[in-house]
């Protein structure tokens, strides 16, 4: 039997030999969505090593956790001119172009051309994969909000025109496009003419047997395997890859986080979830439509809405804080917010947060055993003058039965 002196020194004779560049900082959440800080060292079997706040090397079973949160360094002043507030100021405009399956899986990168009812899609870090016409729901271009077509398909060109019909071919730099309506021709669109194309392909029902893997430049991958070695993150996907390996790596500095499907378990992300404006909207007389973007959702006071949890919900979690993104509250008017954030559940409140500029943020993390969420934002002092709120990383914890 090993003596506590001799764990303690295997301990740090690992500590020793792990070099600096091999870890990387996280935030890992446990199924009470609270947060702990540690340097994640490597995945395998099962097992996630990393050092504690206490610089102690761990050794903790994946299916006790719920999500890795890898930290990265962002630029000093991440909103710059022109900077969508929903995107990784890190990541550079021309990695906004993606394409989104039925499944849920989002994938950055770049048109590689097709071939009737295939199209070859290059990702950045992970090279080229083949998708199919039926597998689509979206493909864009640029940094805009999915758009429905109501049963058709939808074309937005870079012109603002927009197009309902139906995707007939995709071709190497180009798709045949039927138009919607009786006598309608079909029109052979370039691809370079397109801002984005939404199809009206049914999403696949929701897996919970996998992890799902969040890339820094908006990708979004379902894996049955997952490893962390050297810096680098492992995956097992179900994507057709050119090269013909399923198996695919990726620096951790690409990698936002992993949500974790384990022992029954998986996270929504509540900026998926579909919400209705229930009261208010309008600030002196001009609507304030509230914004779902991957950072989470941006709201105005006053205002209420509401949305249907997953069956299952458990504990919501994630931040609410001033919204100082582009558009926001500036800086310089940050001291006229002043407004409560009220969460209620099926019409019983469970959390009330003040903001201010001497209270610009909070952690949310409440129980949510329930069907509805209102979210609401009630004026305070000043009116509604820059009362902006950002819900950011917002998370539902799911438990299957």
């Amino acid at each position: 039997m090993k003596t506590r002196a001799a764990v303690r020194m295997a301990l740090v004779t690992a500590w020793l030999c792990v070099p600096a560049a091999a870890v990387t900082p996280a935030q890992l959440l446990g199924p009470d969505l609270e947060a702990r800080k540690g340097q994640v060292v490597y995945l395998r079997g099962g097992e996630l090593g990393f050092f504690d706040a206490d610089r102690s090397l761990c050794s903790e079973p994946i299916d006790q956790l719920v999500q890795i949160r890898f930290l990265h360094e962002l630029p000093e002043n991440p909103q710059r001119d022109g900077a969508d507030p929903g995107v990784d100021p890190a990541v550079p405009p021309s990695t906004f172009s993606a394409i989104e399956l039925t499944d849920g899986q989002v994938l950055a990168g770049s048109w590689a051309g097709a071939d009737g009812q295939l199209l070859r899609w290059r990702h950045p870090h992970m090279g080229l994969t083949t998708v199919s016409l039926d597998e689509l729901r979206a493909v864009r271009f640029a940094p805009v909000l999915r758009a429905e077509g109501g049963g058709h398909d939808l074309v937005q060109l870079a012109n603002g025109d927009m197009l309902l019909g139906y995707v007939l071919a995709l071709q190497a730099e180009s798709i045949e496009f039927q138009l919607a309506g009786e006598g309608a021709g079909t029109a052979k669109l370039s691809v370079d003419r397109i801002k984005s194309l939404s199809l009206a392909n049914e999403p696949d029902p929701v897996e919970t047997d996998h992890q799902i893997v969040w890339l820094r430049d908006g990708t979004r991958l379902n894996s049955s395997s997952l490893g962390i070695e050297n810096n680098h993150l492992q995956l097992e996907t179900r994507l057709k890859w050119a090269d013909g390996a399923p198996r695919r790596s990726v620096a951790l500095k690409q990698v936002q986080r992993i949500d974790l499907a384990m022992s029954g378990r998986r996270l929504v992300s509540l900026a998926d979830q579909p919400l209705r404006v229930v009261a208010g909207g309008a600030v002196f007389g001009r609507q304030i439509a509230p914004l779902q973007d991957k950072g989470g959702l941006r709201i105005h006071a006053p205002i209420a809405v509401e949305i249907d949890l997953p069956a299952g919900a458990s504990r919501l979690g994630g931040i609410a804080e001033l919204d100082l993104s582009e558009g926001g509250v500036s800086s310089g008017f940050a001291q006229w917010a002043d407004f409560e954030l009220v969460l209620s559940l099926d019409g019983r409140e469970v959390d009330r947060h003040h903001f201010d500029h001497s209270s610009p943020s909070t952690a949310i993390n409440v129980p949510v055993n329930g069907a509805v969420l209102r979210i609401e934002l009630l004026e305070a002092a000043n009116g509604p003058i820059m009362d902006r709120l950002h819900l950011r990383g917002l998370v539902v914890l799911v438990m299957r039965h």
